[in-house]
């Protein structure tokens, strides 16, 4: 579960995924998971957005996310960890 979430919040700080002005529909969150995997995937965007670490919004075709800028320093954390 942790590699997933580190995943999620990597490739969306890599890509400049921040705040409203970068998001990515949710399907293209789950990319290159394997397909067993979807459903944990989409658990645990859900539950990043609980916490607020990412951010919806709705669009014409359906919903995206983004980083919360102000989880900066938690986002970075989460991935340092990853990279060690």
């Amino acid at each position: 579960m942790e590699e997933i979430i580190t995943t999620i919040l990597y490739r969306l700080y890599i890509q400049g995924k921040w705040d409203n002005h970068g998001h990515t529909p949710i399907e293209n969150a789950t990319k290159g998971f394997p397909k067993h995997l979807i459903g944990n995937v989409r658990k645990i965007i859900d539950k990043l957005v609980k916490q607020k670490i990412l951010l919806k919004a709705k669009h014409n075709y359906g919903e995206g996310i983004f980083l919360n800028s102000e989880k900066l320093k938690e986002i970075e954390e989460i991935i340092e960890k990853r990279t060690q």
